[in-house]
C-alpha cells in the first residue's frame, strides 16, 4: 500500500493511507465526506452477484451511498479467472 501511496504522491496526486476500525462501508462513505475527496479509489474483488448477495459488496455500498464519486478497479488477476 505505501509503494501505491509514494507513486501517487510522487505523481502529484494529494493521496493518503488512513486505517481505521469499523464497517469499511461507512466508514470509507464517513471518511470521504469528512475529508470532502473528490474521489475514493477501490478495489473489486470480483465475488459475483451470489457472493454480493450473500455477503454484500463494500464497493456496491460506497457507490450508492458516498458522496464522493468512486473508482472502481478490477484487479487483472481475478478478471482473468472470471473470463
Amino acid at each position: 500500500m505505501e509503494c501505491l501511496l509514494k507513486k501517487a504522491q510522487d505523481s502529484g496526486v494529494d493521496a493518503e493511507s488512513v486505517i481505521m476500525e469499523g464497517y469499511p462501508r461507512i466508514k470509507i462513505c464517513e471518511l470521504a465526506a469528512k475529508k470532502k475527496a473528490d474521489f475514493v479509489v477501490m478495489a473489486s474483488r470480483g465475488m459475483g452477484a451470489l457472493g454480493r448477495m450473500f455477503l454484500g459488496s463494500v464497493s456496491d455500498y460506497c457507490i450508492h451511498n458516498c458522496t464522493s464519486s468512486i473508482l472502481l478497479v478490477k484487479d487483472k488477476e481475478i478478471t482473468n479467472e472470471n473470463a
